[in-house]
């Protein structure tokens, strides 16, 4: 039954299974103390491959550290402990940013009032207070989240302060001077208690706040860098279907913001994934979070409450969820931007794992690992560092299976279906479905597959799944009857073939004793073709003269079933001729058989279960190779040759 391609995507999904989840690896679990951090707090900033973040407590004072660590888990250190008091900050809840050598932060408390915002050299060198907020209606206080550096200016906000007590937007010059407060909050209608970061583009600063506006659920809104042209580009709702609470930062990718908001979204969810234009139009649900919050009811393979951004690689999000997951102690997840694609990558929770993040990944350049904390959970209970590395998706590839096949009964065709050269580039262990044309089910499973064609041009798709992704490749495979096959030589002939004429006689002949369903007479007309090949075009032209012999023998093969004479096989079964190993560690089989079959190559390592892995080559003359890559993983190696 053949169906819309939309319900053919559906149900191929289906077909593949549910994706696995991947296991992300502890690098560091924090032990709190005088040499360690306690609950690490925002997200972390990647010098590759050093790793700096901060903790909201640990250290000799208790107040807050500032660490390093290399991206493998390696090498922990402190790079500052917090004191407090008037020289320095205390308890920091957000994200370092890196300019150049520089990591600015902030610290919710410290300094001559209540926060600061500070920098630090990247060896742990140059630690300087910028700024010591105070609750004055000029100031603001209790910075949560991170400053954004642009040119030489800091720009954030503060989740108190100014002059209506609900926090403010400021910029100062990364050397401490020019402190100026660009905005401060109103309840109502323009938001209250900012507690991410601000995203810039141009010289237009966007943001969120966790409650305020017109429902009193939080809002959206756009500042020009000057502290002119503020306004609400979206008022979440307390009861609507997008969502209500933002903690995080938006992420901007050209005109369009991503974003997520920790509580609602449609039929009570536990927050939203959504999307909105730089002008305030196009707001849309990309997704609303159902996971479960105790590890029993929800859906286990959703997250819950994210407390954080989301990163954006390419067209795919990732972000985290406080809750959520199998456990319910929070997850990994990624987005394509469309909404498409929703796949939870990993949980939290179980024994001496962190657990409940909030804030967001961290990528590595090489874009094949996420980087993260969360700030409980670990050994200690103090949170923990985690790296996850990222799927690849595999690489599907069905070019080993010839694109022509001929037909002996005119009708139809077995034609040996082979995906051996599809890979992964993490070594993952993968699926392999056959698809033809745009039937809904597939009609063969395995890398190397026999299926009956019918004569014509027929699309076959491979789709090679890890799990947790799936790739395609679709080629074309021809089936043509034997006197179709003797046409396309007739063609050759009067292309390439001077004083042809003798040939084409000879292929006429077979043509027309196919066509009366003489087997034996056409044998002989290719047969006496193929003597005047090697005694006309053999001297002058080697190469062209052996496509033409195999292509020949090939319908001589099909003529006579392939059961005797047709090649040093004899019309026996397949045997060994020789076995190589090359010097990259694959080994090279080749094989005698009958030119005009099919062999398909098994492997196995204990002689009882044997998976085909591939389709050998017809070099002609009766022999056929075969290639084994994934050899070099495999000490030991036993092959079979099948003829279908």
């Amino acid at each position: 039954m053949k169906i819309s391609s939309l319900h053919a995507s559906l149900l191929l999904l289906a077909s593949l299974g549910s994706p696995r989840l991947m296991a992300h690896t502890n690098l560091h679990s924090f032990a709190g103390g005088d040499a360690d951090g306690a609950s690490p707090q925002g997200s972390l900033t990647l010098i590759d491959p050093t790793l700096y973040g901060m903790t909201e407590f640990g250290g000799s004072a208790n107040k807050g550290t500032l660490f390093k660590t290399s991206a493998d888990g390696t090498g922990f250190s402190l790079v500052h402990t917090f004191l407090g008091g008037t020289n320095d900050g205390a308890f920091p809840l957000g994200s370092l940013t890196l300019s150049g050598s520089t990591l600015f932060g902030m610290t919710v408390v410290g300094g001559t009032g209540q926060g600061t915002i500070f920098k630090i050299n990247t060896d742990g060198t140059g630690f300087i207070l910028l700024h010591s907020f105070s609750p004055s209606p000029s100031d603001g206080w209790a910075p949560i989240g991170a400053v954004i550096v642009s040119d030489s200016v800091l720009f954030g906000m503060t989740q108190q302060g100014g002059s209506r007590g609900n926090g403010m937007i400021f910029k100062m010059n990364t050397d401490g001077t020019g402190f100026t407060l660009l905005h401060s909050f109103e309840l109502t209608p323009d938001g209250q208690l900012p507690r991410g970061s601000l995203s810039l583009s141009g010289n237009v600063l966007f943001g969120m706040t966790q409650h305020g506006g017109a429902s009193s659920s939080g809002t959206l809104f756009k500042i020009n860098t000057d502290g002119t042209g503020y306004s609400v580009l979206h008022d979440f709702t307390s009861f609507g279907s997008d969502g209500h609470n933002p903690w995080g930062s938006l992420t901007l990718a050209g005109e369009t913001l991503f974003g997520m908001t920790a509580s609602g979204g449609t039929n009570s969810g536990s927050g939203t994934i959504f999307t909105i234009n730089t002008d305030g139009s196009g707001f849309q649900v990309l997704h609303t979070f159902y996971g479960s919050r105790d590890g029993a009811t929800g859906d286990p393979n959703d997250g819950a409450e994210p407390q954080g951004s989301l990163l954006l690689s390419g067209n795919i999000l990732f972000g985290m969820t406080r809750q959520g997951g199998i456990r319910g102690d929070g997850a990994v997840f990624q987005i394509n931007t469309d909404g498409t694609a929703f796949t939870l990558l990993d949980s939290f929770g179980g024994a001496r794992d962190g657990v409940h993040p909030m804030a967001d990944p961290t990528l590595s350049p090489s874009g094949h690992k996420l980087f993260g904390m969360t700030p409980e959970g670990g050994a200690s209970g103090n949170g923990v560092i985690f790296s996850l590395a990222m799927n690849r998706p595999p690489v599907a590839d069905a070019s080993a299976t010839p694109t022509l096949f001929l037909s002996p009964d005119g009708s139809n065709a077995p034609v040996v279906l082979d995906g051996s050269r599809s890979s992964d580039p993490d070594g993952d262990t993968l699926q392999y479905l056959w698809f033809l044309g745009d039937f809904a089910a597939p009609v063969a499973t395995g890398i190397v597959a026999t299926v009956v064609l019918p004569v014509g041009t027929n699309s076959i798709s491979l789709v090679v799944s890890d799990g947790i992704a799936a790739a395609t490749n679709t080629i074309l495979v021809q089936v043509i009857t034997l006197a179709q096959a003797v046409d396309n030589l007739v063609a050759a002939v009067t292309n390439n073939v001077s004083r042809s004429q003798p040939l084409i006689a000879s292929l006429s002949a077979a043509i027309a004793s196919i066509d009366r369903s003489n087997p034996t007479a056409a044998i002989n007309q290719l047969r006496a073709f193929q003597e005047q090949i090697r005694a006309q075009l053999q001297p002058l032209d080697p190469d062209l003269a052996q496509i033409m012999l195999q292509a020949s023998q090939a319908v001589i093969d099909n003529l006579t079933g392939g059961l005797a004479g047709s090649g040093p096989g004899g019309g026996a079964s397949p045997r060994f001729d020789h076995m190589v190993r090359n010097s990259d560690g694959s080994i090279r089989l080749q094989l005698l058989g009958d030119s005009g079959h099919n062999y398909t190559v098994a492997a196995s390592t204990n002689m009882l279960d044997w998976e085909p892995i591939g389709a050998a080559v017809d070099r002609g003359n009766g022999t056929f190779e075969f290639e084994d890559t994934n050899a070099v993983r495999i000490a030991t190696r036993f092959y079979r040759f099948i003829s279908p």
